[in-house]
């Protein structure tokens, strides 16, 4: 694996090491996408498998919760195991947990296997930053995380168009076999392409995590930029959820036109992301923040409005709303945040220029 590791390093010497960040890309997109390819086949599993909405609705947000968790638990693995052999962990546990969904026939079975599919597929979020953050130095590992985020705005904005366009042709079953293709194939790149990028030197400084942990819970700015970002991040994943129900059931919309509407609403976060990485470093982290908040509550007015004046309009009103959210959310959420304060004293291992 060394020499692996020196070929990457000596590619990228003087350049942006394109074939690397798009495996990086693939790893984290999993996450997204795996997330919301199912939303909108969740209306007709409420029928197909004899269950209520807000049973099924687990699928999401016991998904969210995993991922969530579940990366807290992938740091600290791959400080003292490596990079490489668990984020290839994690790939064959989302496959494997893939596969088995599309044989399982009941409510609970299948809610397990998304838990399972969450841990799996936050190894290559979490993972694919370290890696970054082992190569680079700290001004350019913020342009590279940046391109890699790109894939966390594509994957759920595709998906969920993908996974309509599924359920209604083949069934949701089919939905499952795309992810496990998916993330068999990512593995498989992995395997074949990934260096080992752990500097030695984490391994042996077990304390490490527990004082990164203590400088961000001691930073109020930290804290301030968290709520920040999960408060506008929170109506996107409002309408995640609820959207579904509301266009299919109660529009009476198929599964593809949701995953139609919110590949729209998507391009309001593809929108802002663009508009933050132009701005922050011009306008400063605080203005961006201010002009994320504006949005929001411009978003949330116009979309009161819309329910009031015209009905009729139907999933176009969420598609509106939803945009301005993710947009909110990009700008008020820099690239620079005080979450990065303690990896920046992360020894690294020999970076790409």
């Amino acid at each position: 694996m060394d020499s692996r590791m020196y070929a990457a390093q000596a590619a990228g010497k003087q350049a942006t090491p394109w074939r690397l960040l798009a495996l990086l890309m693939a790893m984290t997109g999993l996450g997204p996408a795996t997330l919301n390819i199912l939303v909108p086949a969740l209306p007709g599993l409420v029928t197909r498998l004899a269950s209520d909405t807000g049973t099924v609705q687990l699928m999401l947000s016991l998904y969210l919760i995993s991922l969530a968790t579940a990366q807290l638990l992938f740091g600290p693995l791959s400080d003292r195991f490596g990079r490489r052999p668990v984020v290839l962990a994690g790939l064959a546990l989302n496959a494997s947990a893939s596969i088995a969904a599309m044989t399982t026939s009941s409510i609970g079975a299948l809610i397990a296997t998304r838990v399972v599919q969450a841990i799996g597929a936050s190894a290559g979020i979490v993972i694919g930053r370290s890696i970054i953050r082992d190569l680079f130095e700290r001004d350019r590992a913020a342009a590279m995380i940046g391109l890699v985020t790109t894939a966390m705005v594509i994957a759920p904005m595709i998906s969920p168009l993908v996974g309509g366009i599924l359920d209604t042709a083949f069934g949701w079953e089919t939905i499952f076999l795309a992810i496990a293709v998916f993330s068999g194939s990512v593995l498989f790149w992995a395997a074949l392409a990934l260096p080992e990028t752990r500097p030695a030197s984490i391994a042996q400084a077990p304390g490490r995590l527990i004082e990164e942990w203590r400088a961000l819970i001691g930073s109020a700015k930290f804290h301030g930029y968290v709520l920040c970002g999960a408060l506008g991040s929170a109506p996107f994943f409002t309408f995640l959820g609820g959207g579904p129900h509301v266009v299919v059931t109660l529009m009476g919309r198929s599964s593809a036109e949701y995953g139609f509407w919110f590949a729209v609403a998507s391009l309001g976060y593809m929108s802002g992301n663009f508009t933050a990485s132009r701005l922050s470093q011009r306008a400063g982290i605080d203005a961006m923040i201010i002009a994320g908040i504006v949005l929001e509550l411009i978003g949330s007015s116009m979309t009161a409005v819309l329910v009031a004046t015209l009905p009729e309009a139907g999933p176009a009103i969420i598609s509106c709303r939803s945009s301005s959210s993710p947009t909110a959310t990009a700008c008020s959420c820099p690239t620079r945040s005080p979450a990065r304060l303690a990896c920046a004293r992360r020894p690294r291992a020999q970076p790409l220029a």
